[in-house]
Formats: structure tokens, sequence, C-alpha cells
């Protein structure tokens, strides 16, 4: 079924670079305390990154999103509203760390502070869900078993013992409301794939999801980068490396400045558009197809 998504990004990774400068010099073997590069090779490996990231069209990085969905619904909504079975989103991997908590004192309507017990499992950037908490809030601090800071104010007092849900909220909207939906009871995502499973609220059974609004807030992407994506960022920024200065067309030349030079027409061999062969196979495991 044809679905409109609007997705925004609420809290973005710290840097999209997909290695680093000691990784690059140790693959280099350059010296730790030799600076004299390190322009060159940051440049490279933020360029190389994003190339990788245009070709796999994907962010690496963890990410907190926001994906509002609307599917298209039938010519009279009013009669027969349609479906869609399961969901999927637009990023993923989905990380898992989805923990519940409990408060450990009462919270007043308009706090962004919320009294823990508890904050294992917590990290900056989590979607948290509970009654009076808007939907759209994610942690944006923590002190250790002592309190939770939130990015919007509570709607209403969240007494003591109520229960907190961070790392994924959906919530459905009924007649203009938006509803928070349980993680575990109400769906099921697969971490792996970006699909999430609506479960019948009488069966437990896996059913489709109503054709109204939804709105998902969630975290995607590897908290560790994995080490083939790694191993072509480095592959690419070596070759930058070794390959500075050069014509990278140059085909021979015999006699510098006397002789002749030849030179490649269009893509070198062993090349497919920005990448070696071996970099773009790398790559390919990871890489997302664009449809129309």
């Amino acid at each position: 079924m044809p679905v409109d998504r609007f997705i925004s990004v609420i809290n973005p990774a710290a840097t999209y670079d997909l290695t680093d400068l000691a990784t690059v010099k140790d693959e280099l073997a350059i010296a730790t305390n030799d600076t004299t590069k390190d322009a060159f090779l940051s440049r490279a490996i933020s360029q190389a990154s994003a190339a990788i990231g245009n070709y796999c069209n994907r962010v690496f990085q963890v990410e907190t999103i926001q994906e509002v969905v609307y599917p298209t619904m039938d010519a009279f909504p009013y009669q027969v509203t349609g479906n869609i079975a399961p969901l999927r989103l637009m990023r993923w991997p989905f990380v898992t760390n989805i923990v519940t908590i409990a408060t450990s004192g009462n919270t007043t309507a308009g706090a962004t502070v919320i009294p823990v017990s508890s904050t294992t499992g917590v990290v900056v950037g989590q979607p948290i869900a509970a009654t009076g908490i808007p939907v759209g809030t994610y942690v944006v601090g923590w002190a250790v078993n002592t309190s939770i800071t939130i990015s919007s104010g509570t709607t209403a007092a969240i007494a003591s013992g109520s229960t907190l849900t961070l790392g994924m909220t959906i919530a459905v909207s009924s007649l203009g409301t938006l509803s928070t939906l349980t993680n575990g009871t109400d769906y099921l995502p697969d971490a792996n794939t970006g699909l999430v499973t609506r479960l019948d609220s009488q069966t437990a059974y896996p059913t489709s999801w109503p054709a109204t609004q939804i709105v998902a807030i969630y975290q995607a992407g590897y908290a560790t980068i994995p080490l083939d994506i790694v191993d072509a960022t480095l592959r690419v920024v070596t070759g930058r490396f070794v390959g500075r200065g050069r014509d990278p067309l140059l085909k021979s030349q015999e006699q510098p400045g006397i002789g002749h030079q030849t030179y490649w027409i269009g893509t070198a061999p062993g090349v497919r558009g920005a990448f070696t062969e071996e970099v773009a196979d790398l790559l390919d495991n990871y890489r997302i197809p664009v449809t129309g």
C-alpha cells in the first residue's frame, strides 16, 4: 500500500566519519606524533565517509529518528480505510537497548526531570514513552540512578512507580489523537530489517496496521561501525594518500617532460564509479536500493 513519509532527525550523530584518524595513521604506518599529514587525512576520512554513505544510501551512525507515516486511504475513508502489514520504517538496524524503568518520585506537569531509582540501559537520544509524556520526547541527559532529563515537558503528573519505556515509541492516531503503543504488547520490531509488526490487542497475534497517521520515534544505526565498512573506508583513504598529487587519469609516461604521455578516457579498469571493485564489493552488502 502506498504511503507518504516525513522523516526528521531529532538527535543527530556526533560525527559521520566511518573511521578515525588514529586508525588511518596506524594503517599507513605514520607515527602518532607526526601531525604533518593530519589535516589531509582528516579531510579524506570525512570525504570518503560521505561518499560511502551516499553510495549505500544510508547513515551508519546511530541517530534518533522521527518518522511520520500516512498510509494512502481508500477513496471513501469513512467506509473502508484499508491497512498495511507490516510497517516498514526507513532506517535500520534498530538499536535494541529497549529498557523499562520505574519512577521513584512524583513528577509534576511541565517538569522535564523525572526521578528514577535506576538508570541501567539509559543512553542520550533514546525515545521515552509514558502516560503524560508527549509523543516525540527523548532523553537528553541523566544522572546515575537519580534522574532522567527529557526533551519535552510532561503533560500530566507522573506518579511514583509509573513505568517508563525507553528505546522506541510508536503512536497511532485515532480521531485526531495520538495514542502511544506498548512495545512487545502492541507491536514487535525486527531490529535487522526495519519491519514493525502490529499485534492484536485481544489475541496477541500479528495483524495489520490501520490506514491512519503513525508516528514512530526510534534509534537506528550501528553502535559500532561494521569492520568491513571500516576496511572499505581505509582502502579509499589510503588510496587517496598514496596517490596524492598524481593525475588519476595518467596511464603511462615516458621521459617526463620530453616523451609522450597517455591517459585513460572514462573510468579506469577495475573502478566502479568512485570506488575500486574490491571496495564496491565490500559496500554492496549494505547498499539500500533506490526505487522511484
